[in-house]
Protein backbone atom coordinates (compact mmCIF):
# COMPACT_ATOMS: atom_id res chain seq x y z
CA UNK A 1 0.00 0.00 0.00
CA UNK A 2 1.30 3.29 -0.93
CA UNK A 3 2.48 5.76 1.80
CA UNK A 4 3.46 8.45 -0.01
CA UNK A 5 1.30 11.66 -0.76
CA UNK A 6 2.18 14.88 -3.04
CA UNK A 7 1.44 17.17 0.09
CA UNK A 8 3.85 15.29 2.09
CA UNK A 9 7.43 15.26 -0.14
CA UNK A 10 6.64 18.90 -0.93
CA UNK A 11 6.51 19.60 2.51
CA UNK A 12 9.48 17.46 3.87
CA UNK A 13 12.06 19.36 4.81
CA UNK A 14 16.04 17.88 5.45
CA UNK A 15 17.13 16.67 8.59
CA UNK A 16 19.01 19.10 10.40
CA UNK A 17 21.76 17.03 11.25
CA UNK A 18 22.92 17.56 7.70
CA UNK A 19 22.35 13.34 7.00
CA UNK A 20 20.23 12.42 4.07
CA UNK A 21 16.33 11.72 4.68
CA UNK A 22 14.36 8.82 3.08
CA UNK A 23 10.74 8.98 2.78
CA UNK A 24 9.03 5.14 1.50
CA UNK A 25 6.86 4.61 -0.44
CA UNK A 26 6.62 0.76 -0.08
CA UNK A 27 8.14 -1.77 -1.87
CA UNK A 28 11.28 -0.62 -2.56
CA UNK A 29 10.44 2.75 -3.74
CA UNK A 30 11.55 5.78 -1.82
CA UNK A 31 12.57 9.45 -2.03
CA UNK A 32 15.60 10.64 -0.40
CA UNK A 33 16.01 14.30 0.35
CA UNK A 34 19.74 15.41 0.78
CA UNK A 35 20.85 18.34 3.01
CA UNK A 36 20.29 21.08 0.58
CA UNK A 37 16.76 19.85 -0.29
CA UNK A 38 16.84 18.22 -3.46
CA UNK A 39 14.59 15.06 -3.78
CA UNK A 40 15.83 12.42 -5.70
CA UNK A 41 13.50 9.34 -6.79
CA UNK A 42 15.61 6.13 -5.80
CA UNK A 43 14.25 2.38 -5.65
CA UNK A 44 15.64 -0.45 -4.37
CA UNK A 45 15.68 -4.15 -5.30
CA UNK A 46 17.64 -7.21 -4.97
CA UNK A 47 19.22 -8.93 -7.97
CA UNK A 48 21.13 -12.28 -8.09
CA UNK A 49 21.14 -11.84 -4.19
CA UNK A 50 22.90 -8.18 -4.65
CA UNK A 51 21.22 -5.27 -3.22
CA UNK A 52 20.89 -2.43 -5.97
CA UNK A 53 19.52 1.08 -5.78
CA UNK A 54 17.92 2.38 -9.23
CA UNK A 55 17.63 6.41 -9.58
CA UNK A 56 14.35 7.39 -11.34
CA UNK A 57 15.78 11.40 -11.06
CA UNK A 58 14.81 14.78 -9.38
CA UNK A 59 11.62 15.04 -7.70
CA UNK A 60 10.91 18.33 -10.18
CA UNK A 61 11.37 16.37 -12.74
CA UNK A 62 9.43 13.75 -11.93
CA UNK A 63 6.82 13.18 -10.30
CA UNK A 64 5.02 10.76 -7.45
CA UNK A 65 2.85 8.88 -10.14
CA UNK A 66 5.63 8.81 -12.27
CA UNK A 67 7.59 7.50 -10.18
CA UNK A 68 5.31 4.70 -9.24
CA UNK A 69 4.69 3.47 -12.59
CA UNK A 70 8.31 3.54 -12.90
CA UNK A 71 8.84 1.12 -9.84
CA UNK A 72 6.04 -1.03 -11.43
CA UNK A 73 7.85 -1.47 -13.99
CA UNK A 74 11.28 -2.39 -12.80
CA UNK A 75 9.10 -4.66 -10.05
CA UNK A 76 7.71 -6.59 -13.92
CA UNK A 77 11.57 -6.96 -14.69
CA UNK A 78 12.37 -8.85 -11.52
CA UNK A 79 9.83 -10.53 -11.98
CA UNK A 80 10.79 -11.83 -15.38
CA UNK A 81 14.70 -12.22 -14.39
CA UNK A 82 15.94 -8.81 -15.84
CA UNK A 83 17.85 -6.41 -13.81
CA UNK A 84 15.71 -3.00 -14.55
CA UNK A 85 19.07 -1.40 -13.71
CA UNK A 86 21.00 -3.08 -16.63
CA UNK A 87 17.81 -2.53 -18.77
CA UNK A 88 17.55 0.89 -18.17
CA UNK A 89 21.23 1.34 -18.94
CA UNK A 90 20.99 -0.81 -21.86
CA UNK A 91 18.11 1.88 -23.33
CA UNK A 92 20.13 4.52 -23.36
CA UNK A 93 23.14 2.67 -25.50
CA UNK A 94 25.74 2.62 -22.72
CA UNK A 95 27.12 -0.72 -20.95
CA UNK A 96 28.01 -0.75 -17.69
CA UNK A 97 30.26 -3.56 -15.54
CA UNK A 98 28.37 -3.25 -12.58
CA UNK A 99 25.28 -3.93 -14.29
CA UNK A 100 23.87 -1.11 -11.55
CA UNK A 101 22.46 2.41 -12.96
CA UNK A 102 23.21 4.68 -9.80
CA UNK A 103 22.64 8.45 -9.86
CA UNK A 104 26.07 8.98 -10.58
CA UNK A 105 26.64 6.81 -13.18
CA UNK A 106 23.12 7.31 -15.22
CA UNK A 107 23.46 9.95 -18.41
CA UNK A 108 22.66 13.47 -16.70
CA UNK A 109 19.83 14.86 -18.26
CA UNK A 110 19.24 18.89 -18.59
CA UNK A 111 16.27 18.64 -16.13
CA UNK A 112 19.61 17.27 -13.74
CA UNK A 113 21.37 20.60 -14.57
CA UNK A 114 19.14 22.78 -13.62
CA UNK A 115 18.51 21.10 -10.19
CA UNK A 116 21.60 20.71 -9.58
CA UNK A 117 22.21 24.88 -10.46
CA UNK A 118 19.48 25.19 -8.44
CA UNK A 119 21.27 23.68 -5.56
CA UNK A 120 24.29 25.22 -6.17
CA UNK A 121 22.52 29.02 -5.93
CA UNK A 122 20.74 28.28 -2.88
CA UNK A 123 23.99 26.67 -0.66
CA UNK A 124 25.57 30.13 -1.86
CA UNK A 125 22.37 31.86 -0.11
CA UNK A 126 20.63 33.28 -2.83
CA UNK A 127 17.38 31.06 -2.25
CA UNK A 128 15.05 33.57 -3.93
CA UNK A 129 17.01 33.01 -6.64
CA UNK A 130 17.49 29.04 -6.85
CA UNK A 131 13.43 29.27 -6.52
CA UNK A 132 12.75 31.43 -9.40
CA UNK A 133 15.59 28.92 -11.23
CA UNK A 134 13.28 25.99 -9.98
CA UNK A 135 10.32 27.69 -10.82
CA UNK A 136 10.96 28.84 -14.67
CA UNK A 137 12.73 25.31 -14.90
CA UNK A 138 9.13 23.36 -14.21
CA UNK A 139 7.34 25.88 -16.32
CA UNK A 140 9.33 26.18 -19.64
CA UNK A 141 11.54 23.03 -19.49
CA UNK A 142 10.02 20.28 -17.74
CA UNK A 143 6.35 21.15 -18.80
CA UNK A 144 6.88 22.86 -21.62
CA UNK A 145 9.37 20.97 -23.45
CA UNK A 146 9.72 17.94 -21.85
CA UNK A 147 11.25 15.91 -24.24
CA UNK A 148 14.08 17.90 -24.17
CA UNK A 149 14.40 18.14 -20.43
CA UNK A 150 15.00 14.13 -20.47
CA UNK A 151 17.95 14.67 -23.23
CA UNK A 152 21.56 14.13 -22.12
CA UNK A 153 22.87 17.51 -21.70
CA UNK A 154 26.22 16.50 -22.74
CA UNK A 155 24.08 15.75 -26.25
CA UNK A 156 21.94 19.33 -26.25
CA UNK A 157 23.32 21.03 -29.29
CA UNK A 158 22.40 25.32 -30.05
CA UNK A 159 19.59 24.45 -32.24
CA UNK A 160 18.11 22.63 -28.95
CA UNK A 161 18.02 25.40 -26.70
CA UNK A 162 16.75 27.99 -29.67
CA UNK A 163 13.89 25.32 -29.83
CA UNK A 164 13.24 25.80 -26.09
CA UNK A 165 13.29 29.30 -25.78
CA UNK A 166 11.73 30.39 -29.44
CA UNK A 167 8.32 29.65 -28.51
CA UNK A 168 8.27 31.92 -25.56
CA UNK A 169 9.95 34.41 -27.84
CA UNK A 170 7.03 34.09 -30.45
CA UNK A 171 4.26 34.43 -27.16
CA UNK A 172 5.93 38.30 -26.95
CA UNK A 173 7.56 37.06 -23.68
CA UNK A 174 10.90 38.89 -24.66
CA UNK A 175 11.99 39.36 -20.95
CA UNK A 176 10.97 35.83 -20.04
CA UNK A 177 13.20 34.47 -23.05
CA UNK A 178 16.13 36.43 -22.07
CA UNK A 179 15.83 35.43 -18.08
CA UNK A 180 15.54 31.43 -19.70
CA UNK A 181 18.81 31.97 -22.18
CA UNK A 182 20.22 33.51 -18.81
CA UNK A 183 19.73 30.77 -16.61
CA UNK A 184 20.29 27.71 -18.89
CA UNK A 185 23.77 29.49 -20.19
CA UNK A 186 24.76 29.98 -16.66
CA UNK A 187 23.93 26.27 -15.77
CA UNK A 188 25.85 25.20 -18.77
CA UNK A 189 28.96 26.74 -18.06
CA UNK A 190 29.05 25.73 -14.19
CA UNK A 191 28.87 22.36 -15.44
CA UNK A 192 31.62 22.90 -18.29
CA UNK A 193 33.98 24.55 -16.17
CA UNK A 194 33.06 21.99 -12.66
CA UNK A 195 35.85 19.87 -13.54
CA UNK A 196 38.30 21.96 -13.38
CA UNK A 197 37.26 24.15 -10.86
CA UNK A 198 37.36 23.46 -7.12
CA UNK A 199 35.50 25.74 -6.04
CA UNK A 200 32.57 24.20 -7.97
CA UNK A 201 30.02 21.78 -5.91
CA UNK A 202 30.17 17.58 -6.69
CA UNK A 203 26.96 18.24 -8.21
CA UNK A 204 27.61 19.27 -10.50
CA UNK A 205 30.11 16.70 -11.88
CA UNK A 206 29.75 14.20 -14.00
CA UNK A 207 27.49 16.26 -16.99
CA UNK A 208 30.18 15.87 -19.58
CA UNK A 209 28.99 19.15 -20.75
CA UNK A 210 32.60 20.01 -23.32
CA UNK A 211 30.93 23.27 -24.39
CA UNK A 212 28.47 25.55 -23.85
CA UNK A 213 25.54 25.77 -26.41
CA UNK A 214 23.35 28.56 -25.40
CA UNK A 215 26.42 30.69 -26.32
CA UNK A 216 25.53 31.04 -30.06
CA UNK A 217 22.40 32.03 -28.73
CA UNK A 218 22.22 36.36 -28.97
CA UNK A 219 21.84 37.48 -25.30
CA UNK A 220 19.07 39.53 -25.77
CA UNK A 221 17.85 41.67 -23.00
CA UNK A 222 13.90 42.59 -23.71
CA UNK A 223 12.43 46.00 -23.30
CA UNK A 224 13.91 47.82 -20.26
CA UNK A 225 10.45 48.47 -18.21
CA UNK A 226 9.96 52.06 -17.65
CA UNK A 227 6.42 52.26 -15.98
CA UNK A 228 6.19 54.70 -13.09
CA UNK A 229 3.18 55.21 -10.84
CA UNK A 230 1.77 58.63 -10.48
CA UNK A 231 0.57 60.07 -7.21
CA UNK A 232 -2.64 59.41 -7.68
CA UNK A 233 -2.01 55.74 -8.47
CA UNK A 234 0.73 55.80 -5.40
CA UNK A 235 -2.28 57.32 -3.31
CA UNK A 236 -4.55 54.19 -4.28
CA UNK A 237 -2.15 51.57 -3.94
CA UNK A 238 -1.20 52.25 -0.07
CA UNK A 239 -4.67 53.24 0.48
CA UNK A 240 -5.60 49.56 -0.53
CA UNK A 241 -2.43 48.49 1.49
CA UNK A 242 -3.68 49.98 4.78
CA UNK A 243 -7.30 48.72 4.30
CA UNK A 244 -5.89 45.36 3.67
CA UNK A 245 -5.21 42.45 5.79
CA UNK A 246 -2.75 38.99 5.41
CA UNK A 247 0.81 38.54 5.23
CA UNK A 248 1.17 39.20 1.75
CA UNK A 249 -0.58 42.59 2.22
CA UNK A 250 1.75 43.50 5.15
CA UNK A 251 4.58 42.42 3.54
CA UNK A 252 4.23 44.85 0.51
CA UNK A 253 2.88 47.84 2.65
CA UNK A 254 5.93 47.21 4.76
CA UNK A 255 8.09 47.13 1.65
CA UNK A 256 6.71 50.68 0.49
CA UNK A 257 7.49 52.40 3.84
CA UNK A 258 10.53 51.46 3.91
CA UNK A 259 11.71 52.78 0.92
CA UNK A 260 10.65 50.67 -1.53
CA UNK A 261 12.71 47.67 -0.47
CA UNK A 262 12.45 44.20 -2.41
CA UNK A 263 9.39 42.80 -1.45
CA UNK A 264 11.28 39.10 -1.63
CA UNK A 265 13.83 40.36 1.14
CA UNK A 266 11.19 41.90 3.20
CA UNK A 267 9.32 38.51 3.19
CA UNK A 268 12.26 36.72 4.56
CA UNK A 269 12.51 38.72 7.61
CA UNK A 270 12.18 37.59 11.00
CA UNK A 271 12.25 38.20 14.70
CA UNK A 272 15.92 38.53 14.85
CA UNK A 273 15.77 40.98 11.96
CA UNK A 274 14.12 43.81 13.80
CA UNK A 275 15.87 45.60 16.58
CA UNK A 276 12.59 46.68 18.61
CA UNK A 277 14.29 49.41 20.57
CA UNK A 278 16.13 51.17 17.52
CA UNK A 279 13.79 51.15 14.99
CA UNK A 280 16.15 49.32 13.02
CA UNK A 281 14.94 46.46 9.74
CA UNK A 282 18.00 44.21 8.80
CA UNK A 283 17.24 43.15 5.89
CA UNK A 284 19.91 40.38 3.48
CA UNK A 285 20.92 41.84 0.30
CA UNK A 286 22.25 38.02 -1.98
CA UNK A 287 22.40 40.29 -5.02
CA UNK A 288 25.05 40.49 -7.23
CA UNK A 289 28.17 37.49 -6.92
CA UNK A 290 28.66 38.06 -2.99
CA UNK A 291 28.51 34.41 -1.24
CA UNK A 292 27.16 36.13 1.47
CA UNK A 293 24.35 38.16 1.84
CA UNK A 294 25.31 41.44 2.65
CA UNK A 295 23.26 43.37 5.89
CA UNK A 296 20.94 46.38 4.89
CA UNK A 297 20.07 48.38 7.97
CA UNK A 298 16.70 50.44 7.66
CA UNK A 299 16.01 52.65 10.11
CA UNK A 300 12.54 53.10 9.62
CA UNK A 301 9.95 55.61 10.66
CA UNK A 302 7.24 56.15 13.31
CA UNK A 303 4.42 54.42 11.03
CA UNK A 304 6.48 51.41 10.17
CA UNK A 305 7.08 50.73 13.64
CA UNK A 306 3.13 50.96 14.64
CA UNK A 307 2.16 48.80 12.36
CA UNK A 308 4.55 46.19 12.87
CA UNK A 309 3.77 46.82 16.30
CA UNK A 310 -0.20 46.13 15.77
CA UNK A 311 0.43 43.13 13.52
CA UNK A 312 2.60 41.42 16.38
CA UNK A 313 -0.26 42.37 18.74
CA UNK A 314 -3.00 41.20 16.99
CA UNK A 315 -1.23 37.66 16.09
CA UNK A 316 -1.05 39.02 11.86
CA UNK A 317 2.69 37.88 11.91
CA UNK A 318 4.40 34.72 12.17
CA UNK A 319 7.20 33.15 13.95
CA UNK A 320 10.24 33.05 13.74
CA UNK A 321 9.74 34.31 10.15
CA UNK A 322 7.01 36.86 9.62
CA UNK A 323 4.76 36.68 6.42
CA UNK A 324 4.71 33.11 5.97
CA UNK A 325 1.46 31.15 6.78
CA UNK A 326 3.39 28.22 9.40
CA UNK A 327 6.58 30.60 9.97
CA UNK A 328 9.23 28.72 8.33
CA UNK A 329 7.69 28.44 4.53
CA UNK A 330 8.69 31.85 2.49
CA UNK A 331 6.31 33.44 0.55
CA UNK A 332 6.13 32.65 -2.95
CA UNK A 333 6.58 35.89 -5.65
CA UNK A 334 3.28 35.00 -7.44
CA UNK A 335 1.71 35.72 -4.12
CA UNK A 336 2.73 39.06 -4.20
CA UNK A 337 1.93 39.43 -7.83
CA UNK A 338 -1.24 38.69 -7.37
CA UNK A 339 -1.87 40.75 -4.74
CA UNK A 340 -0.92 43.29 -6.51
CA UNK A 341 -2.96 42.69 -9.51
CA UNK A 342 -5.77 42.66 -7.24
CA UNK A 343 -5.34 46.12 -6.35
CA UNK A 344 -5.09 47.21 -10.07
CA UNK A 345 -8.42 45.54 -10.23
CA UNK A 346 -9.75 47.57 -7.82
CA UNK A 347 -8.99 50.39 -8.38
CA UNK A 348 -8.97 49.95 -12.43
CA UNK A 349 -5.27 51.11 -12.39
CA UNK A 350 -3.47 50.77 -15.68
CA UNK A 351 -1.29 47.95 -15.62
CA UNK A 352 2.01 47.83 -12.92
CA UNK A 353 4.41 45.06 -11.48
CA UNK A 354 5.38 44.89 -8.09
CA UNK A 355 8.94 46.11 -9.10
CA UNK A 356 7.14 49.19 -10.93
CA UNK A 357 6.70 50.44 -7.20
CA UNK A 358 10.14 50.40 -6.36
CA UNK A 359 11.28 52.14 -9.21
CA UNK A 360 8.39 54.82 -8.83
CA UNK A 361 9.80 55.34 -5.21
CA UNK A 362 13.11 55.93 -6.24
CA UNK A 363 11.70 58.68 -8.86
CA UNK A 364 9.46 59.86 -6.19
CA UNK A 365 12.30 60.47 -3.88
CA UNK A 366 14.85 62.19 -6.70
CA UNK A 367 11.79 64.77 -6.87
CA UNK A 368 12.11 64.92 -3.21
CA UNK A 369 15.65 65.84 -3.38
CA UNK A 370 17.55 62.18 -2.35
CA UNK A 371 20.95 62.69 -3.49
CA UNK A 372 21.59 59.68 -5.83
CA UNK A 373 24.13 58.36 -3.00
CA UNK A 374 21.80 58.59 -0.42
CA UNK A 375 19.43 56.76 -2.44
CA UNK A 376 21.57 54.34 -3.18
CA UNK A 377 22.40 53.56 0.39
CA UNK A 378 17.96 53.22 0.77
CA UNK A 379 17.73 51.13 -1.98
CA UNK A 380 20.62 48.81 -1.71
CA UNK A 381 21.69 49.26 -5.13
CA UNK A 382 24.32 50.12 -7.15
CA UNK A 383 26.77 49.79 -3.95
CA UNK A 384 29.93 48.26 -5.69
CA UNK A 385 33.85 48.47 -5.09
CA UNK A 386 35.16 50.78 -2.12
CA UNK A 387 31.52 51.96 -1.34
CA UNK A 388 30.29 48.44 -0.64
CA UNK A 389 33.17 47.04 1.32
CA UNK A 390 32.75 50.05 3.72
CA UNK A 391 29.19 50.03 3.66
CA UNK A 392 28.59 48.21 7.46
CA UNK A 393 31.36 50.64 8.55
CA UNK A 394 29.88 53.61 7.59
CA UNK A 395 25.99 52.90 7.46
CA UNK A 396 24.58 56.29 7.48
CA UNK A 397 22.10 55.45 10.07
CA UNK A 398 21.04 58.90 11.29
CA UNK A 399 20.90 60.37 7.67
CA UNK A 400 18.77 57.03 6.58
CA UNK A 401 16.33 57.51 9.65
CA UNK A 402 15.34 61.26 8.24
CA UNK A 403 15.14 60.51 4.85
CA UNK A 404 12.62 57.06 5.92
CA UNK A 405 10.62 59.89 7.63
CA UNK A 406 10.05 62.09 5.44
CA UNK A 407 9.05 59.68 3.15
CA UNK A 408 6.56 58.24 5.66
CA UNK A 409 5.07 61.92 5.22
CA UNK A 410 4.92 62.47 1.93
CA UNK A 411 3.44 58.70 1.71
CA UNK A 412 0.45 59.31 4.35
CA UNK A 413 -0.37 63.01 2.10
CA UNK A 414 -1.05 61.04 -1.05
CA UNK A 415 -3.95 58.91 0.72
Amino acid sequence: MHQLTTRTIESAKPNPDGKDRYLRDGDGLEIRILPSGRKVWQFRYTFQEKRKVLSFGDYHGCSLKEARVLAQQARSELLQGIDPGIKRKAAKGKPTDKGNATEEQREKTLADLMGAYAEWKQQEGKVAYAQDVRNTTKRYILEGSPTLAQMAASALRSEDIAALIRPIHERGKIRMAAKLRSMLAAAFQAAFQAPFHPGLPKSLLGFNVQANPVLALPAGHGEARNRVLNQEEIGKYLSALLQGTGYVNHCLTLALFAGGQRPLQVARLSNADYLKDEGILILRDPKGKRRTPRLHHLPIGPKAQKLIESWVSSGQLSSPLWFSMDGETPMSPSSLIHHAAKIQKRFDMAPFQVRDVRRTVETEMARMGFSKDLRAHLLSHGLGGIQDRHYDRYDRIDEKREALIRWEQYLLTLC
